[in-house]
């Protein structure tokens, strides 16, 4: 999909699976996943559901500060995935950039990081912040290196 690739239908087929597993919250790499789709799919109030019940389980929740700082780093990342998924950079730069150098705490894969470092740097050529997508796209090859 960041290729400019049209997976529209996919994004259909999948979300039938996905969607009874929205609110599970497993792990947060799992829920952006989930939330990328689904908004693709057109799932819109699935997304919000998904992003609701982890809000709320975070506003009851008597956890450790470290992982209540993940349950807000990941709220702030779903919704920045929502709101790229949608087409509003802007908005999804706004939820992202105050967290994006914190996602590695979420845990997830290298392709997982990846992918969303990937989408970080579409938002930051989206809206126009040329300098900042250079510097990060800099950042990630110096440490490929």
């Amino acid at each position: 999909d960041l290729k400019g690739v049209d997976v529209v239908e996919r994004y259909e087929d999948v979300s039938s699976y996905i969607s009874p597993l929205a609110t599970q919250h497993v792990q947060p790499f799992i829920d952006m996943h989930f939330v990328y789709a689904l908004t693709k799919a057109g799932k819109h109030d699935r997304v919000e559901e998904l992003i609701q019940t982890l809000e709320e389980s975070s506003a009851t929740d008597a956890s450790v500060g470290c992982f209540r700082d993940q349950r807000r780093i990941s709220i702030s990342a779903l919704k920045a995935v929502r709101e790229h998924a949608s087409g509003r950079n802007e908005a999804a730069f706004e939820f992202l950039d105050p967290v994006v150098d914190r996602l590695k705490e979420l845990g997830g894969s290298n392709a997982q990081q990846d992918v969303f470092a990937q989408m970080y740097v579409d938002i930051l050529i989206k809206t126009g912040k040329w300098e900042k997508a250079h510097e990060v796209v800099s950042q990630r090859h110096k440490a490929r290196q």
